[in-house]
């Protein structure tokens, strides 16, 4: 039976864990949402071969129930600034 590599979803935790504390982002402002690749060879949710529900950033905010849309804000003095530096 092919399943996920869980080698792969430490891997994934640790470059999350690296991009908080040295970029110093807020871990509550990311959101990383399952996909179909995330439930590939996992028999159930919260299983021990769910690997999404064990190093996520949701799993690690309790954030496990189904999202159905998401609200993306974007300042725009951010992407003005950035702007006027390539041009």
């Amino acid at each position: 039976m092919s399943r996920q590599d869980e080698r792969e979803w430490i891997t994934y935790k640790k470059a999350i864990d690296a991009i908080v504390g040295i970029g110093g982002i807020d871990k509550s402002r990311i959101f990383d949402i399952r996909g179909n690749h995330d439930t590939y060879g996992v028999p159930y949710r919260g299983g021990k071969l769910d690997f999404f529900s064990t190093y996520s950033v949701n799993s690690q905010l309790d954030r496990l129930s189904t999202i159905s849309s998401i609200l993306l804000q974007v300042l725009l003095i951010f992407l003005s600034d950035l702007l006027v530096r390539h041009n």
